[in-house]
């Protein structure tokens, strides 16, 4: 049982990656179609994935020239 599970691991890992081949792919898909859980399992894990990708986005966001920009607006709008 562990070495279909260190493979599932792998194959959701490469999934949320975009680094499935074809094969992976395809086996990806196979215990997908075994349970509605499984596939709930992996949609849990592409919400936390792009709740990441969006923290990572707002995190790399330049507060001081946001801030002095929106000064600047300010500024004219007077």
């Amino acid at each position: 049982m562990q070495p279909k599970v260190d493979r599932i691991t792998l194959l959701v890992q490469k999934y949320l990656r975009n680094e499935l081949n074809v094969e992976e792919h395809n086996d990806l898909q196979q215990w997908l179609s075994e349970s509605e859980q499984n596939t709930n399992f992996l949609n849990e894990f592409k919400d936390v994935d792009k709740t990441i990708q969006e923290l990572q986005t707002f995190h790399n966001i330049d507060t001081n020239k946001m801030w002095k920009r929106t000064m600047e607006l300010m500024n004219k709008k007077k």
